[in-house]
Parts: C-alpha cells; structure tokens; sequence
C-alpha cells in the first residue's frame, strides 16, 4: 500500500521563495569584505664607505650573523618608553636584521680593497681568518624628538686555527636622527649608522691583521 504525501500549500512554497528571494537581494546589498592589507617593506641600502689602509694578503670568510631574540623576526621593532617594544603590523624588513647586516658588511669588506678576499662561509675556499657577529640593537627610538634609528653589532674575528682562537671582539653602537616619522626614514637613518659602524669595522679588522703580521716581518 503507497502512502501518499500531500502536497505543500502554495503559501508554504510563496513564502519560501520570498525568503529566498530577499536572501539574495540583501547579500547584494551588503558591503564587500575589503581585500587583506598588504604589507610594506624596506631594506638598508648605501654605497660601500671608503677606508684607507695597505692591502693585506688575508681572505676572511664571513660567517652567519645572530640576533638577539627580539630582532630574529623581519617585523620592524620601535620603542617609546622604556622596557617596552612593539612591532609594526604592516612594514617589515625585507630581510631577517642579521642577514641584511651581515651581508652589507661583507660586502664593504671586499670593497675596501684591504684584503686579498672576502668569501662566505659556504663558499669552498681557502682562508685565513672569520668574521662572524650578533645584532644586539636594531630598532626605531622614539623617546623624544628626532625620533632615532638605533643600532649596535657585536663583532667577533677569529684566527684560521683548530681550535681557532679570538683575535678580536668588539661592540659597535650608532644612531642616526630620522627625517620623519616613517618607517622609511627609518630605513634610510639605519643604512647611515650602519654604514659609519661598517667602515670602523674594517679599519679595526685591518689594523689587527696588520699588527699580527708585523712580528714575523721584523724577524726576518
């Protein structure tokens, strides 16, 4: 035996049509969600600082630099008070703090002309002597008027030795006024602290090499 389903009165159905009807009337009446921010991001750029001195025949492998906890991250740091920092939600570094910084120094190194070669510790080559470092400061300072680009790098070089021995460890700290409240004027007063911290970096690299060479040209 069938059983029969009676059919739905007409004002069941109307109803629902209307209901769906007005569904999609207000869905298009209903603002667009906005697409996602995007992101801005800046990189340290200046032109590798002249530094005077005898060429020597050193080649010095770079090493990877470190950061300190906070500056791991490519977020932008700034400060406003003290024992508090905060990150920029939308500009960012293009790279990682310690790989800009240790790239940017190598490179004035090789540029200076001071050394027979600068290489990088994954290159297969012979070589006398390592740089490595630690970004200890890298940050916006916004207490008080300029607000500051504020840096400070730890340098290490070490001997060619097994165990290799520490022939220099050094802190190197600048800070360089923005031309406005920017994160590019950031960027822009970064580049000129870190190139002056650049450059005596190699004076000091130089005058160390130099002087350990010295004994052995006065024995002969």
């Amino acid at each position: 035996m069938k059983t029969s389903i009676a059919p739905r009165p007409r004002w069941i159905r109307l109803s629902h049509i209307l209901f769906v009807a007005a569904a999609l009337l207000l869905a298009g009446c209903l603002p667009k969600a906005a697409p996602p921010r995007q992101p801005f991001f800046y990189t340290l750029e200046y032109q590798p600082p002249a530094v005077e001195g005898r060429p020597l025949p050193e080649t010095i492998r770079i090493l990877p630099f470190a950061a300190a906890p906070a500056y791991e991250k490519r977020a932008i740091l700034y400060q406003q008070a003290d024992n508090r920092r905060q990150y920029f939600n939308y500009h960012r570094w293009l790279a990682a703090p310690a790989k800009m910084v240790g790239f940017l120094i190598g490179r004035d190194l090789a540029a200076s002309g001071l050394f027979a070669g600068v290489v990088r510790s994954a290159t297969p080559a012979n070589h006398t002597c390592s740089l490595g470092g630690t970004i200890v400061e890298f940050l916006e300072d916004e207490r008080g008027e300029p607000w500051r680009a504020r840096i400070e790098v730890e340098i290490y070089l070490l001997d060619g030795g097994h165990p290799a021995q520490v022939l220099l460890q050094k802190r190197y700290q600048e800070s360089e006024p923005l031309a406005r409240h920017h994160p590019a004027a950031l960027a822009a007063a970064m580049s000129k602290a870190l190139g002056r911290i650049s450059a005596a970096i190699a004076r000091d690299v130089h005058a160390v090499l130099q002087a350990r060479r010295a004994p052995a040209k006065d024995k002969r």
